[in-house]
């Protein structure tokens, strides 16, 4: 698998993804994760921020399953 590409986001849909982290962890239903954020390489991105996140999630329940931004 190679290096992810960050997600070119808005600070509103940034702050969505944080909160999100935010709550899974709250409710004991994420243990792990990472989360990168940068200023966009390029000149012209549409929004300021570029985001690299993977987390856990729905770990309260069993297993769970891992939320992913990027692309891989």
């Amino acid at each position: 698998m190679s290096a992810a590409k960050p997600i070119n986001m808005s600070k509103e849909d940034f702050i969505q993804v944080l909160k999100d982290i935010l709550q899974t962890i709250e409710n004991d239903d994420s243990y792990e994760g990472n989360l990168t954020w940068l200023m966009p390489e390029e000149e012209n991105a549409e929004h300021p921020f570029d985001i690299i996140a993977t987390y856990r999630i729905g770990n309260s329940v069993g297993q769970g399953s891992t939320r992913m931004i990027g692309e891989w």
